[in-house]
């Protein structure tokens, strides 16, 4: 019998969780959705954002992993009213943008309603949240990681 400390978990953790994924989508207010770059839009995004996402695509797209990707800005109705897209649902991976308004210092309530829907699906697996924390400041990605935490778990009945 294998011994806990000796056991190598992540050849297992990689035929889990990331050889299955088939779909991924990204959903970020800052990069330009499929929409944007065949519309005339395209030109307000920034070239490091733009170029952010051509990284996305490429590893998506390589040979390792061939997954089919969608962007979205977080910007659709059901993603403004805290609910979520039936189409996320069917994605494998879901790449999310903390700072969904662009808002870097406190509670991003609209990506952490967005998390709180997924979690209650059975059907989804993973999420990816990037952030630069609150502010931009070293160590504050801690504090976004306890808010979503924290956020996820049930409120205690307290009886009186």
């Amino acid at each position: 019998m294998l011994d806990n400390s000796t056991f190598d978990y992540k050849p297992h953790l990689k035929s889990a969780y990331i050889d299955p994924i088939r779909t991924v989508t990204v959903i970020d207010d800052e990069y330009p959705t499929i929409d944007d770059l065949i519309s005339s839009t395209k030109d307000s995004f920034s070239q490091d954002n733009i170029s952010r996402l051509k990284d996305i695509i490429d590893i998506s797209r390589s040979e390792e992993y061939n997954w089919l990707l969608d962007v979205y800005n977080g910007k659709e109705k059901k993603i403004q009213e805290g609910t979520v897209s039936n189409r996320l649902y069917h994605s494998d991976l879901l790449i999310l943008d903390y700072h969904l308004d662009g808002e870097d210092s406190g509670y991003c309530k609209k990506s952490i309603d967005i998390i709180k829907n997924l979690s209650e699906n059975r059907h989804f697996n993973i999420v990816a949240v990037h952030t630069k924390g609150y502010d931009g400041q070293k160590g504050s990605v801690n504090e976004v990681l306890i808010d979503i935490i924290t956020s996820l778990q049930e409120r205690p009945a307290i009886s009186i």
